[in-house]
């Protein structure tokens, strides 16, 4: 499985109920066997523990999850996945705004 995270994430607003979120692949010399793709998830960033509003797999390094919350604080979670398994987390914590921006 992948001995390190995917690098620079990022997520923004595309609207008051759409992130948009983007990161770097895994470096080559990190994935550790045949590489398949990312997972993301998508949670509330405080307190629920456990609740997901969104997870996804995606061969790409981007993604739009929509559907949320306004003026809502989620955090983002992408790790990479081979066949023996996932790998580190890489998260960030993004807000939605109210009248989106």
């Amino acid at each position: 499985m992948p001995s390190a995270p995917p690098q620079s994430l990022k997520a923004w607003n595309l609207s008051s109920t759409s992130l948009s979120i983007q990161w770097t692949p895994i470096p080559f010399g990190e994935r550790n066997g045949r590489f398949l793709g990312y997972i993301v998830e998508v949670k509330p960033a405080e307190g629920r523990e456990g609740e997901r509003v969104m997870k996804s797999f995606t061969i790409h390094t981007n993604t739009t999850v929509s559907g949320l919350k306004k003026f809502f604080k989620y955090k983002v979670e992408v790790r990479g996945l081979t066949k023996r398994g996932e790998g580190p987390i890489k998260a960030v914590t993004v807000q939605t705004d109210e009248d989106g921006s």
